[in-house]
């Protein structure tokens, strides 16, 4: 009887747990499938919405759909009209073609004529090129001979000032000196000589041509002519030199003296040719004849020039190259600069040192060589090939 219920019991308990595990089994399966039905509910919701959603799109497309066809019957109408008017406008679509065959042929009667200024404006572009690099050599040339002519005018004007000066002198020791009297002198060379002596203004020219006057002697004989030459007068054996550096130490006796004996010498013998032989012989106060000269130098400096002010202009810009005497044959002004202007410039070769002085150019302003633009072109493609585009 124990026996048996023991038995029992364990059956029992095998039951209870198979059942237990059983319920867990469903508990779980029963979890899942709730789960699941979450989840397909989910779908379920949003399909229901992309159903109402597209229902709203069908709505409205219909409703463009209307608008549309709307358009459609105006463009109709609109086509039928066009249609009306293009049939009535045949006759005018005729002669717009026959206008536009016109000014076809007119065209080219045009082109025609374009191609014929072209060629003759370029032959002329030509030539104006030619006669402008001509004009230019004219001024260069022009500008070496002003140079020239400058300079002898300012040695013409010290010796002629140096004769004021020894002529005042000789004049003050004439009047404190007492000499006697030099006879009245009425013969042309007598006159000839007292004007050349006196302190009258004359060109180196005519100091030439008086000499050569009172020797009977052509005025290419000067250039062969020492620094220091004598004066003779074979009545009295009086020699003098004369000469720029002792023009002031020429004593006014013996002008006076060379001056009186001249003209007794004059009165005693009218008929026999005098030789009094003066000479005033200097490099600075003699013209030269000869036309040996040497090369000028034509060379240019290009420039360009930048970091100019916008107010600035070109005539600023000359005045202040002018001002510091700078010799310059080209200027060509930029405005297009946003922020400040720009200049090309052409200075003398001579000019070169001091318009490459960065302390010569006002502060801002920079400067560098001029570029051609084959120059620029070739800068440029050694940059690419170098760093690339």
């Amino acid at each position: 009887m124990h026996t048996f219920d023991h038995v029992d019991r364990r059956s029992l308990k095998d039951v209870v747990k198979k059942q237990s595990d059983k319920i867990y089994r469903l508990q779980n399966s029963i979890d899942k499938s709730d789960s699941a039905l979450v989840e397909f509910m989910a779908e379920i919701r949003c399909e229901i919405k992309t159903l109402t959603d597209e229902n709203h799109q069908t709505k409205q497309n219909s409703q463009n759909l209307i608008e549309v066809k709307k358009d459609i019957s105006e463009i109709d109408t609109v086509i039928s009209s066009l249609a009306t008017e293009t049939g009535n406008n045949s006759t005018k679509i005729q002669s717009v073609k026959e206008d536009i065959n016109a000014l076809k042929i007119f065209e080219k009667s045009v082109d025609s004529r374009i191609t014929r200024l072209e060629d003759s404006k370029f032959s002329g572009v030509d030539a104006l090129r030619a006669n402008l690099k001509l004009v230019r050599k004219d001024i260069y040339d022009l500008n070496d001979e002003i140079d020239t002519v400058k300079s002898d005018i300012k040695v013409n004007n010290s010796s002629i000032s140096d004769l004021h000066k020894s002529g005042d002198m000789k004049k003050t020791k004439t009047k404190t000196k007492n000499y006697p009297k030099s006879p009245k002198i009425s013969t042309d060379s007598d006159i000839d000589l007292i004007s050349f002596v006196s302190p009258k203004r004359l060109s180196k020219f005519q100091m030439a041509e008086l000499t050569d006057k009172e020797q009977g002697k052509s005025t290419t004989e000067h250039q062969y002519r020492g620094k220091k030459d004598i004066v003779t007068d074979n009545s009295t054996n009086i020699d003098t030199v004369i000469d720029d550096s002792s023009m002031s130490e020429f004593s006014s006796f013996e002008m006076s003296k060379t001056i009186e004996n001249h003209g007794k010498k004059q009165t005693q013998n009218q008929s026999s040719p005098e030789h009094i032989e003066v000479v005033i012989s200097s490099d600075q106060n003699m013209v030269s004849l000869n036309n040996f000269r040497g090369v000028s130098d034509k060379r240019v400096e290009r420039l360009y020039v930048g970091g100019i002010r916008k107010d600035c202009t070109e005539s600023d810009m000359r005045d202040f190259l002018l001002e510091n005497n700078i010799k310059f044959t080209y200027i060509r002004f930029f405005t297009k600069g946003l922020y400040s202007n720009s200049a090309q410039l052409n200075v003398r070769h001579s000019e070169k040192e001091r318009v490459y002085d960065s302390n010569f150019w006002p502060d801002g302003i920079f400067f560098k060589r001029w570029l051609s633009r084959r120059q620029l072109q070739e800068r440029n493609s050694y940059k690419n090939e170098k760093y690339g585009n």
